[in-house]
């Protein structure tokens, strides 16, 4: 099992979003398809830790994440309320349900690169949410 840690590992600091050039996730809801990108908020905290801590959508990428009711409490602090400049995370819902999440994280605005995360739900895959969560986050 992993755990949920974020890329401060040689950060020199915080990144302003608009500066770096990262879409503002706050007050930001993004629609492409039948998907929409919104922004978390605590009562999201339940779907993203059952999400995270399934084995089979986990598997691909390291793991399962487990992560106590405050654990994630704190999570949402460090990425989305009040986060940080250089991430940035959207909750992909479909009919208003939550499907998945998409981020960015670790930007760095000199040479522009980061990291993209895109995680649909098993229980949700093979609708085209993945595909349409990176356009509408790349517009």
């Amino acid at each position: 099992m992993r755990s949920a840690e974020d890329c401060s590992v040689g950060r020199t600091g915080d990144i302003d979003a608009t500066r770096a050039g990262l879409p503002p996730p706050v007050g930001q809801t993004l629609l492409r398809g039948g998907i929409c990108l919104r922004v978390t908020t605590p009562e999201d905290l339940g779907f993203i830790r059952r999400m995270w801590a399934d084995v089979e959508t986990m598997e691909p990428i390291g793991g399962p994440v487990v992560l106590s009711p405050d654990e994630g409490v704190q999570w949402y602090r460090r990425w989305v309320d009040p986060g940080s400049g250089d991430r940035a995370y959207w909750l992909v819902t479909c009919e208003g349900r939550p499907v998945g999440e998409i981020s960015f994280r670790c930007f760095d605005p000199v040479v522009r690169t980061g990291m993209l995360n895109v995680k649909i739900a098993a229980w949700e895959r093979g609708r085209g949410y993945g595909r349409q969560a990176v356009r509408a986050a790349l517009r």
